[in-house]
């Protein structure tokens, strides 16, 4: 190819000399053009071509009859090789390409890289090599839908076999022998146990224990109704009552109790009527000449019934104090009410007296 040639197919694939990566042979470092920014997307194949250029000479060797090749590892650390076929003289330099395949862009992350040349003798064994230091490309994050990318061909087997459709005049045995040489020099290191692969986020393996406690799982519904041996639950009664009926008797007066409802129980008590009320009876008359005894209240109201002689009854005050409401014809005098404390009151001719303990 002339260089009017290159020129021309430099201009056919828009490819400038802005765009065009070069290579220091002294220095040995490959310098990126600022327009070349990444290798590819996850899964590109075929449609990434970089162009290279390079001095054809290294102190006094003519690099041109030098095999060029391109050796890269992905993000995964799974290397491969691109066999350079269009190297081409231009001037001083040496100009060729490398069409990026699917095993550099297998993996989000950086690719690196390095250009090796070699030159071998008629038996393939390598006389001289020549490599630049490293360098690398971002392979950004993309969405592979179709089968697993680890099966397919590295690209170098694809290289050798698309070059071999062309090829039909070679005999099947010099093609085999031409492989397996290549192979021997140039050997792909792919992983052959499992557990030489590297696990991510969405590919992992499993121990058998783990498969075997899969399989141990249970099949359970998680319908209550499908449970075996499920035990009787008795129905909740509405009420409870006693299941032998409370007689009590007392004086001339007899009670039965079955426990299905609250009752007050009146107890005479030394000559004077000792009346037990409920934290319900809010509302009450009171009689003289009994013991009304009333329980924790949250407020009482009471009036006075017929007949003569002393009111007395006792309650309780909770932790807030309990309301009393007294009739207008009964003189309290300072009488109040304090929380936590239980009250003796009696009512003798309208006036009242009383007396108080605290409680805890």
């Amino acid at each position: 190819m002339t260089t009017e040639e290159a020129l021309a197919v430099a201009q056919t694939n828009d490819t400038g000399a802005d765009e065009v990566i070069t290579i220091d042979n002294d220095l040995r470092k490959i310098t990126m053009p600022a327009s070349i920014t990444l290798l590819g997307v996850v899964s590109d194949e075929n449609v990434q071509t970089l162009h290279f250029q390079m001095p054809k000479t290294y102190k006094g060797l003519d690099l041109s009859e030098f095999d060029v090749r391109i050796n890269y590892m992905n993000a995964n650390n799974v290397g491969d090789t691109y066999a350079v076929d269009d190297s081409e003289i231009s001037g001083e330099n040496i100009v060729f390409t490398w069409t990026v395949g699917r095993v550099a862009c297998m993996y989000k992350g950086n690719t690196k890289f390095i250009v090796c040349l070699k030159k071998k003798d008629a038996s393939g064994n390598v006389l001289k090599e020549f490599n630049t230091s490293l360098a690398s490309l971002p392979v950004l994050e993309g969405l592979e839908t179709t089968e697993a990318v680890v099966a397919e061909n590295p690209d170098i087997i694809e290289q050798i076999l698309a070059r071999l459709d062309n090829v039909t005049e070679i005999p099947q045995e010099k093609v085999t022998e031409a492989v397996s040489t290549y192979m021997e020099a140039n050997p792909i290191n792919v992983p052959k146990n499992l557990s030489d692969l590297k696990e991510d986020a969405e590919h992992r393996t499993v121990t058998d224990t783990e498969k075997q406690s899969w399989d141990n799982k249970s099949d359970f519904s998680g319908n209550y109704e499908d449970l075996q041996g499920k035990p009787t639950i008795p129905t909740v009664p509405t009420t409870l009552p006693n299941p032998q009926a409370l007689t009590i008797t007392y004086g001339n007066q007899t009670h039965t109790y079955d426990g299905s409802e609250a009752v007050a129980i009146t107890i005479e008590t030394g000559g004077i009527e000792r009346v037990e009320k409920l934290s319900t009876d809010t509302t009450v008359i009171l009689e003289p000449n009994k013991l009304y005894v009333f329980p924790e209240m949250e407020s009482l109201t009471y009036t006075i019934g017929e007949g003569m002689g002393e009111v007395h009854f006792i309650f309780r005050s909770g932790a807030t104090a309990t309301r009393v409401v007294h009739p207008s014809n009964v003189n309290i005098g300072s009488f109040s009410v304090d929380a936590n404390k239980v009250y003796e009151v009696s009512i003798l001719e309208g006036l009242l007296t009383s007396q108080n303990w605290s409680v805890s």
